[in-house]
């Protein structure tokens, strides 16, 4: 059975799995209205993917594919509000501005190219590796935090749901670009899938602070345990 057969279900799928993707976000700020800071927690994430959302919904249109079309509007609100959130109560805020400035520029450019280069190919070719690029620095925006990660040896600071919905998504998004055989769809997610396995591979060598200190309860309880036995 050919995998061009199941265009239409994973196109469904692949939706609704990168709705759930955006959705994860929630879980993020969350922490942030919980605890009441951002503290050291990067908005990078939300910026790259507000602009990300916000290029590959303008591609679907130039290649009239209605599924990414809504999956990135979709992306573009939740994205947003998320970002809003984060500047809410984040201490660096000039820094979140600073973001918000390039991500408007590169849009606005971006947009500009598309009106005034009248070749719908050579544009849709151009824009889409634009979108490519767009799309890796999104996959690999937890990265920023790699060097504190590092430092502290936790992995606390890293945004968990979005990673691994951002492997489930890109696995799907890679197969969906095989069908329909789009370059431009496929490469950025398999590389997003690697970018992902290795960011969840962190996970393992150093689990969060909090989860040290629940392990170190359990044993000691189990010792306590133990020693009464």
């Amino acid at each position: 059975m050919a995998l061009s057969e199941f265009k239409e279900l994973l196109a469904t799928t692949a939706t609704v799995s990168a709705i759930m993707q955006f959705m994860s976000g929630a879980i993020v700020v969350q922490k942030y209205v919980l605890k009441g800071t951002a503290e050291n927690e990067s908005g990078f994430p939300f910026m790259s993917g507000f602009l990300s959302c916000m290029l590959w919904a303008r591609y679907g249109f130039m290649i009239d594919d209605l599924a990414m079309v809504f999956v990135n509007l979709t992306g573009v609100t939740l994205m947003l509000i998320y970002g809003g959130v984060h500047y809410k109560y984040t201490p660096r805020k000039k820094v979140v501005l600073r973001q918000l400035l390039v991500v408007l520029i590169v849009m606005t450019l971006a947009h500009g190219y598309t009106i005034y280069e009248t070749d719908s190919e050579i544009a849709s070719t151009r824009f889409g590796f634009l979108t490519c690029c767009t799309t890796l620095v999104f996959f690999g925006s937890p990265l920023t935090n790699l060097a504190h990660v590092l430092r502290v040896k936790s992995t606390e600071i890293l945004p968990f749901p979005l990673i691994i919905m951002t492997w489930f998504v890109s696995a799907q998004w890679y197969l969906y670009g095989i069908i329909i055989n789009d370059s431009f769809v496929q490469y950025p997610n398999l590389i997003g899938c690697i970018l992902a396995t290795f960011q969840l591979l962190l996970f393992i060598i150093y689990p969060s602070r909090k989860q040290n200190v629940q392990d170190n309860f359990y044993q000691k309880q189990e010792k306590a345990y133990f020693n009464l036995i």
